[in-house]
């Protein structure tokens, strides 16, 4: 049985990374060396140890004290396989823990990294510097290519620089991210007054509407498409709609569309 042991512990050898290890391992083959069993008189010894070991026995006849040897060993074995197992253990939880900790950082700085992009972008596009706030708007959308807010964004550019198809193409994937987005609903509905699709561009207000009824951007355009399709009543009231919801009274578009009201109710 004893043959055995060296194999077993270089094994595990490659695992022994502390002086301390390294010490015991040696201590250990070196009395595995110098141990020679005694055998019957007639009898090799290999035929003892397979005796033996058939009979599930730790100890060969007549070695008492190799029994003693033999017992350490398989303590120490255990207890140093034990100890590996221990620690090897800890420093892949200590690993697990820290590449977590990465992911939550990681995970938690990706918004704030897209919200100033973001406000960048729309400064820009104030400013009327339309390629360089497209250009951060890719930027952004490279990194979050579902975000309705972007494509939403690049529509309006595009829009703005007179790229319908391809102000379409944002708008469209926008609302389809995002069924929920009046904002959205209402800027598709413009470009589509600018393509000539007056019922498609009157459906999409309405749902923008139906989605935000304070929301007062749509009931301006719509009342602008039934001005231009000769419909006075129902763009006198969708002014009237877009009134009672923008928020300041005392803006110059306020005041333009009150005094068109008066112009198409003849006053």
């Amino acid at each position: 049985m004893l043959e055995y042991l060296p194999r077993l512990i270089l094994e595990y050898a490659e695992d022994f990374q502390t002086t301390q290890e390294i010490l015991v391992m040696s201590v250990i083959l070196n009395a595995l060396k110098s141990h020679k069993p005694q055998e019957k008189e007639g009898e090799p010894a290999s035929a003892n140890k397979a005796t033996s070991f058939r009979r599930g026995m730790l100890r060969f006849p007549g070695q008492k004290k190799g029994t003693k040897i033999l017992f350490a060993v398989f303590a120490l074995v255990v207890v140093l396989t034990a100890g590996l197992k221990l620690r090897n253990a800890g420093v892949f939880h200590a690993h697990q823990k820290v590449a977590i900790k990465r992911k939550v950082l990681h995970r938690h700085a990706e918004p704030e990294d897209l919200g100033v992009t973001m406000e960048k972008a729309a400064a820009l596009f104030g400013q009327n510097r339309l390629d360089e706030s497209l250009q951060l708007y890719q930027q952004a959308l490279d990194k979050n290519p579902h975000n309705a807010k972007i494509h939403n964004d690049m529509g309006l550019i595009l829009l703005k620089k007179n790229l319908l198809v391809e102000s379409e193409k944002h708008l469209s994937l926008a609302t389809e991210l995002d069924s929920m987005c009046a904002e959205c609903h209402n800027n598709l509905g413009y470009l589509k007054t600018q393509q000539g699709e007056n019922t498609k561009a009157e459906q999409c207000f309405k749902k923008a509407i139906s989605l935000q009824a304070s929301y007062a951007d749509p009931y301006y355009n719509l009342g602008v498409l039934y001005e231009k399709n000769g419909d006075i009543r129902n763009a006198i009231n969708a002014y009237q709609d877009f009134l009672r919801h923008f928020p300041d009274k005392e803006s110059p578009v306020f005041l333009q569309v009150e005094n068109r009201i008066l112009v198409l109710q003849g006053r």
